[in-house]
């Protein structure tokens, strides 16, 4: 008797689907195609100093497998007492790290990215110590772009030196807030800096008070993002005038103390017969 033929279509598919399943378990294992993430590890921080900041946050993430918050992630901060918030953005750059290089990052533990923008590092870089404010520049134009303040505008003021405040005065606003946990915050304006500051009366950027220097002085180490002021003298006379006399009249109208016919005002608004 002749044996029968197996070769029929039903044989054909059951080879296809062994072949198919083969296939799947040469590529993805026993288990079928894997979801798993690498496990977040401890890392000891390179150093970043000079890098820019969104490619030293990519940097961090890839060594420590660092995806979420509770892995413990790289967190951008301003190294001035400005309290800019730089982000991962190719504009910054770092200039130091908490934990510093060197240091282990543990698991479940941010690191810290204090960073400046790129123009403001190189400008530091550059000027290791306070660069004499130029006498020929005015004040206003101090900051202007080509002069020796344009790349850290953010982190200039502009006060009145000492024995040349004016009779209505306001100090400048000291900010600091500490990052909550970090013992050593390069953010906080040291006490030193701060109290060079703070009995500063403010100036206008845009006043035609003559230069007087600096704080800090000329010559002086500076910071890599420390706040600079520059330092005027007594404001001039102006032409607008109260027209404050000495009958008691007020003007508000230009020159040096006439009356108050300059101006035609309301009769209430007039302490005088001269409206």
């Amino acid at each position: 008797m002749a044996a029968r033929n197996q070769d029929g279509p039903g044989n054909g598919v059951y080879v296809l689907l062994v072949v198919t399943l083969m296939a799947l378990h040469h590529f993805f294992g026993s288990d079928g195609p894997s979801s798993e993430e690498p496990e977040p590890v401890a890392v000891i921080v390179p150093d970043l100093a000079g890098v820019q900041l969104d490619l030293a946050d990519a940097q961090l993430r890839e060594l420590g497998h660092r995806n979420y918050v509770d892995d413990g992630e790289p967190r951008a901060h301003d190294l001035s007492p400005r309290e800019r918030y730089p982000s991962p953005d190719p504009e910054w750059t770092v200039v130091t790290t908490r934990p510093a290089a060197g240091q282990s990052w543990e698991v479940g533990k941010p690191i810290y990215l204090f960073a400046l923008q790129t123009t403001e590092y190189v400008w530091f870089t550059a000027h290791p110590s306070m660069p004499t404010m130029p006498s020929t520049v005015a004040v206003a134009d101090l900051t202007a772009q080509g002069q020796i303040l344009y790349e850290v505008e953010e982190l200039v003021d502009f006060a009145h030196a000492p024995g040349h405040e004016p009779e209505i005065a306001s100090t400048p606003l000291m900010v600091d807030r500490p990052i909550a946990g970090l013992a050593d915050d390069p953010s906080l304006e040291p006490p030193g800096e701060q109290a060079a500051r703070a009995n500063l009366a403010r100036a206008s950027q845009y006043s035609d008070a003559p230069l007087i220097g600096s704080v800090p002085p000329t010559g002086t180490p500076l910071r890599a993002g420390q706040l600079l002021t520059v330092t005027v003298g007594d404001e001039p006379p102006s032409e607008y005038s109260s027209g404050h006399t000495s009958e008691g009249g007020y003007g508000y109208g230009y020159g040096g103390g006439d009356d108050d016919d300059d101006f035609n005002v309301p009769g209430w608004a007039c302490p005088t017969r001269f409206c």
